[in-house]
């Protein structure tokens, strides 16, 4: 089963949404997440998202993966930046509202633990809170599937919870 964390504190209503959930497939509870909530958490790109452009303008960074890469707000900031983006996402709710905020992204819709889709290697990877969403045995698989998409000398940008994190140790596996 899957370790879902999520954004505390939460409303009653939002937690029996989530707790209907529990149990299911990650899929599935991502559907529903972004069903009801569409663009979770808003449409500003993440801070570090910012970051990660200006090491990928001084690297010279071409082409970019990002697994995990929901309805596109941190895609967006790099697609309109003039990098090649490819995102990858499970969630089809997720999938429909990226293909029409960031149209100049491509998107996949399937899980980041079936990559390659293609045989295509990219300059960087960019990987946006998604690490923690696996079990031990799944973040290594998923860590060393980005590997093997990268070009040689390669640049990976992750950002992932810390355990000061107001979140942290209250997902259910």
């Amino acid at each position: 089963m899957q370790k879902y964390l999520t954004n505390f504190p939460r409303s009653k209503e939002s937690l029996k949404k989530e707790i209907k959930t529990r149990g299911k497939s990650n899929k599935n509870y991502w559907n529903q997440r972004f069903s009801i909530e569409r663009k979770i958490w808003g449409e500003n790109p993440s801070k570090t998202a910012f970051y990660a452009l200006e090491l990928f303008k001084k690297y010279k960074i071409k082409s970019i993966l990002i697994p995990g890469s929901g309805y596109g707000r941190n895609s967006k900031l790099l697609s309109k930046n003039h990098f090649n983006t490819v995102g990858i996402e499970i969630s089809e709710i997720a999938f429909e509202i990226a293909k029409k905020y960031d149209p100049k992204t491509k998107f996949i819709n399937g899980s980041v633990l079936e990559m390659p889709f293609t045989d295509e290697k990219y300059d960087a990877i960019y990987c946006f809170n998604t690490l923690h969403l696996f079990l031990s045995g799944e973040r290594n698989q998923f860590l060393k599937k980005c590997y093997f998409q990268l070009n040689e000398k390669g640049f990976i940008f992750f950002t992932v919870f810390s355990e000061k994190e107001i979140s942290f140790g209250r997902g259910k596996e």
